[in-house]
């Protein structure tokens, strides 16, 4: 049978025998005002802590970074302006991730007020040891506790919810109940998995004698 190049994508599909195939589907809604307001907050601290301006050049710079970094059947650069929602809420992810990546301060505006991915922003900050209220050096807190007596060098972590929190906010977080700590900074804990251990330098697996499973 013959397949004509202009077939329908089901019918090549079947012919040419594809093991991947990828469908996208367009949110057709346009982004938010507050949406564009998010990016152009990041954009502007990006813009300020790299010292490459105007923003519009910053702006340009990071649209040809996070197309680059997706896999999509889109042609071109996105613009901000007629952005679905969907793709600005990546698009403010990737740079909500290219800030805790590289410490781009956002000054009066927390960093948890911008992410859209909340979970995801926590992780980030995790794995590069930014507090996730303000963005300083950031040790670990643990939400799921080890208890009372507990060893923590013969415990296992995998499993257990915690937060990056510096010095001040950690203590913070013990003067206040816990959950008013998070409702006020909209954070999410993370259940701590390989990549977060190895960074914090943490055991896995619990020692038999520890009185603790994972």
């Amino acid at each position: 049978m013959l397949i004509m190049a202009n077939a329908p994508p089901e019918e090549l599909a079947r012919y040419r025998l594809y093991k991947h195939v990828l469908v996208e589907c367009q949110d057709g809604r346009l982004r938010s005002i507050q949406q564009l307001r998010k990016a152009y907050v990041l954009l502007n601290a990006i813009s300020a802590w790299s010292g490459y301006t105007p923003v519009e050049a910053t702006k340009e710079m990071m649209k040809m970074a996070f197309r680059a970094s997706v896999l999509t059947l889109r042609q071109g650069l996105p613009s901000l302006a007629s952005m679905d929602m969907t793709e600005c809420r990546d698009f403010i992810d990737f740079l909500v991730r290219f800030c805790v990546e590289n410490g781009v301060p956002t000054y009066k505006v927390g960093m948890y007020d911008l992410a859209e991915d909340v979970r995801a922003y926590v992780y980030q900050c995790l794995l590069h040891k930014r507090c996730a209220v303000c963005g300083r050096p950031a040790d670990l807190h643990h939400v799921d506790r080890i208890g009372m007596g507990g060893n923590r060098r013969a415990t296992g972590h995998l499993g257990r919810r915690a937060l990056p929190l510096c010095r001040e906010h950690h203590t913070v977080l013990h003067m206040v109940p816990e959950q008013d700590f998070l409702d006020k900074y909209h954070l999410v804990p993370i259940p701590i998995d390989r990549r977060i251990a190895a960074v914090y330098g943490l055991k896995e697996r619990s020692d038999h004698n520890a009185g603790d499973s994972d």
